[in-house]
């Protein structure tokens, strides 16, 4: 499937190469010019694995939790884990 889509790829830019219109490209593969254009700018990239898939996934996660805090939060757990162990306790704080 991977290969079909790569070679749908490669035969699209080369049709845009050869003078076919956008227009016509793109409605026999209906696909959007936006596609097109997009395989087009990638294949002057000059990158020869221009016609791979990439990732979409973001670089980074603003809403995540910074590591450190992580690693804080969890040596309080284990310290407080291992205290009421010690003593018999339980987590409940109210009841």
């Amino acid at each position: 499937m991977k290969n079909k889509i790569k070679q749908q790829r490669l035969l699209a830019v080369q049709r845009f190469r050869n003078g076919e219109s956008p227009n016509s490209i793109c409605a026999s593969l209906g696909k959007s010019k936006a596609w097109l254009y997009k395989w087009i700018e990638r294949s002057l990239s000059g990158d020869d694995s221009w016609s791979k898939s990439q990732s979409r996934r973001p670089l980074s996660n603003p809403v995540r939790t910074p590591t450190e805090v992580e690693e804080v939060a969890a040596s309080i757990t284990r310290i407080y884990s291992a205290a009421l162990r010690q003593s018999g306790g339980s987590w409940k704080i109210w009841e």
